[in-house]
């Protein structure tokens, strides 16, 4: 336990390269102002959807249309916010994978596999999870519930905005509007589950690597003596108290 430092975190880390996509979301600069658009944009949408709909609950076709995307723009603009508002834990948290957290290995191969085998399993839950979004997103397209209008692109009839859109190219550009703001609203929903995913798993690890060590807390000391010689050795206290103490603040630290 002399040397539990995470000193290569690309090598022991099966999603590392999250972090970059965490200073692509970063807050600082240029990039701040196109996340502060984005989510005033898909706050604004939201609210007027939500506005339209209750005016239109006689007409349940339209109500359909407007509330069938609703629980993942919902989602996105809370988790959007959620992690504004969080962006100096999720930079501390990613300072102490980095350079403060324990190997995988430390506790030996067998619990090193299972950290893998938890961060395998987790990403292919996440991603068949963006996978269904994506397909939704195109269903969407490809059918909408309304029906097309005249025109020979397969665009479904907008009718959740309080003016007319038929007009070309109106209608065309309220279109990709829409289509990308459920776009941003599924990969916002899909990064912060992929970071929340992340710091759970990191943290779990953590524990079970913790725990492993505390039940090997006196192996390899003094093991040919009796136990009775063994408690009452002052090295042997010494050894052990030195370990316990490494434990206790890792512990503290994960508290945090």
């Amino acid at each position: 336990m002399a040397n539990l430092q995470k000193k290569d975190i690309e090598t022991v880390d099966p999603i590392g390269k999250i972090r970059f996509c965490q200073e692509m979301h970063g807050f600082e600069g240029y990039k701040k102002y196109f996340w502060h658009c984005a989510a005033i944009l898909k706050l604004l949408i939201l609210i007027g959807r939500t506005i339209y709909a209750y005016e239109t609950l006689n007409e349940p076709k339209k109500v359909a249309e407007l509330v069938a995307t609703y629980p993942v723009r919902f989602m996105a603009v809370c988790k959007m916010f959620a992690l504004y508002s969080n962006r100096d834990k999720v930079a501390y948290f990613y300072n102490t994978v980095m350079y403060e957290f324990w190997d995988f290995h430390v506790a030996g191969s067998k619990i090193e596999q299972q950290a893998f085998k938890r961060f395998y399993f987790t990403n292919m839950i996440v991603l068949f999870q963006f996978i269904l979004s994506m397909m939704c997103l195109a269903l969407l397209i490809l059918f909408p519930l309304v029906d097309m209008p005249e025109g020979v692109r397969p665009l479904p009839n907008i009718i959740w905005t309080p003016f007319d859109t038929n007009p070309s190219p109106l209608h065309e550009i309220i279109y990709v509007v829409m289509i990308w703001n459920l776009l941003l609203s599924i990969l916002g929903n899909a990064f912060y589950d992929i970071l929340y995913m992340y710091c759970v798993q990191h943290l779990l690890v953590q524990y079970m690597l913790l725990k492993e060590l505390l039940r090997r807390l006196t192996q390899g000391i003094e093991h040919h003596r009796s136990d009775l010689e063994r408690f009452n050795s002052q090295s042997f206290q010494s050894v052990v108290m030195e370990r316990l103490k490494i434990c206790v603040e890792h512990h503290a630290k994960l508290l945090r």
